[in-house]
């Protein structure tokens, strides 16, 4: 191998593939060059799977911790939205209000107090989410919606509290 094959004849502005000696030097630069991408890829590609493993394993273990904390302190603020110092947290959903579904017709206690019966469902199904309790689970502490009327399911509504943005590392910027 020859030592002039490693000096960039790009420098030189008057640089042409003329022979088989630059057209060489291009060739094993364009090469190199792709090897690098793809060993970069490989790379970036097995730290974004250990990273995002990490995060699946901290979403584990505080998950349910950050949905429960953010839960009481959006009662408490009033607002869905928390912003923190590394970030903001948002609830999505409406944990406080779960539905009822008529489930059994026939069953429902209060069906007469109902005009039409057959052309009410909504208001039937109104008056039965007004019984709707929420009640803590004692091992657990996550609020459980409980309805005890005959021909109603209750469906729970989902609460789904996000990370919506986090700030940049402070360190970048020079800090805060």
């Amino acid at each position: 191998m020859n030592d002039e094959i490693l000096v960039s004849p790009i420098e030189d502005t008057e640089f042409h593939i003329v022979d088989e000696h630059t057209a060489s030097w291009y060739v094993g630069k364009i090469t190199m060059m792709r090897q690098e991408i793809e060993m970069v890829k490989s790379q970036a590609a097995r730290r974004i799977a250990s990273i995002e493993s990490n995060i699946k394993g901290m979403e584990f273990r505080f998950g349910k911790e950050l949905e429960q904390w953010a839960f009481m302190e959006s009662a408490k603020r009033g607002k869905k939205t928390l912003r923190l110092v590394d970030g903001t947290v948002r609830i999505v959903g409406r944990p406080l209000n779960p539905k009822a579904k008529v489930s059994d017709l026939t069953k429902v206690p209060f069906k007469d107090e109902f005009e039409v019966v057959a052309y009410d469902i909504d208001g039937i199904e109104r008056h039965a989410t007004s019984m709707i309790k929420l009640v803590a689970n004692k091992e657990t502490g996550e609020l459980v919606p409980i309805l005890n009327v005959p021909g109603f399911t209750v469906i729970p509504a989902t609460t789904v509290v996000t990370i919506v943005n986090e700030k940049a590392d402070k360190t970048k910027d020079g800090g805060e």
